[in-house]
């Protein structure tokens, strides 16, 4: 990437690299989260949980690179924001961890929150049926059922 992003300097004027930068980087950031989504596999524990680590740690070393690091910490603010929710203790603390979530990204859908689920090992089995109902009540709530947040 950085390799792209040098090629992007020789052709563009520095006032244009500037202003393209952040726009490319949310578009690469929002790609990750539909990738996480859909496609990515999330392994449960905390092999899996070291890779998303990983990932999230070199889209950030990235982004700072090239951006003021409070604009790359608010491009990175969802992925973020899915890392709480792996990292979450149990099903209290993942509910109260989407919450705020979805208030500020709205693009948490279900899927992916469920998927997040599925891969936070502590939260036990029988409490992720149940925990994924309330996040979809809150989903429809804040979310795409439009209506109340933030």
């Amino acid at each position: 990437m950085d390799d792209y992003l040098a090629d992007l300097t020789a052709f563009l004027a520095p006032t244009a690299y500037r202003r393209l930068l952040p726009p490319l980087f949310e578009s690469l950031t929002a790609r990750y989260v539909e990738r996480w989504a859909a496609a990515y596999p999330i392994e449960s524990g905390a092999e899996g949980f070291a890779a998303v680590e990983r990932d999230v740690e070199e889209l950030s070393a990235l982004y700072n690179r090239h951006l003021p690091s409070n604009r790359a910490q608010d491009i990175l603010s969802a992925v973020d924001a899915l890392c709480d929710l792996l990292r979450a203790d149990g099903a209290e603390a993942f509910i109260i961890e989407y919450t705020t979530a979805v208030r500020h990204h709205p693009e948490c859908s279900p899927m992916l929150i469920e998927r997040t689920l599925q891969a936070n090992a502590r939260i036990k089995k029988k409490f992720k049926a149940e925990t994924m109902a309330e996040c979809r009540r809150i989903y429809e709530a804040h979310g795409a059922g439009g209506g109340q947040g933030a």
